[in-house]
C-alpha cells in the first residue's frame, strides 16, 4: 500500500516510514570494533586536514619569499648594469653613440 507521499508502507498504515533518530543510528553501531574503526578513520581525517591547512600556510609563505627573491634578482642585475656603466662611462657612452647612429641609418633607408 501507498500513501500521498508515494512511498510504500510495510505495516498497511499508511503512514511513510521516517529517518531513524540520531540515538537509533548510535545504536545500529553495537560493537566496540567498529565504533574505534570510525573513530580512527576520524582522527586520520582530522589529522589530514591539519596537514593540509600547513602545507597551504607554507605553500604561500614559499610563493611570498619566491615573488621577494625575484625582485631582489632584478634590483642586482640593474645595479650591477648601472655600476658598470659608471665604472667604464667614456666606452658606454660611445657604444651607445654608435648603437644610435646604427639605428638611425637602419630607420632613415625605409
Amino acid at each position: 500500500m501507498s500513501n500521498q507521499s508515494g512511498y510504500q508502507c510495510d505495516d498497511g498504515s499508511g503512514v511513510a516510514p521516517t529517518r531513524p533518530s540520531a540515538d537509533a543510528r548510535r545504536k545500529v553501531i553495537a560493537r566496540p570494533d567498529e565504533l574505534a574503526t570510525i573513530l580512527n578513520r576520524r582522527e586520520k581525517l582530522k589529522a589530514l586536514r591539519a596537514e593540509a591547512t600547513r602545507l597551504r600556510i607554507e605553500l604561500a609563505a614559499i610563493a611570498a619569499t619566491a615573488s621577494r627573491i625575484a625582485v631582489l634578482e632584478a634590483n642586482a642585475i640593474v645595479a650591477t648594469a648601472e655600476n658598470g656603466i659608471r665604472r667604464h662611462f667614456a666606452p658606454a657612452l660611445i657604444a651607445a653613440g654608435l648603437v644610435g647612429y646604427i639605428w638611425s641609418v637602419c630607420r632613415r633607408d625605409r
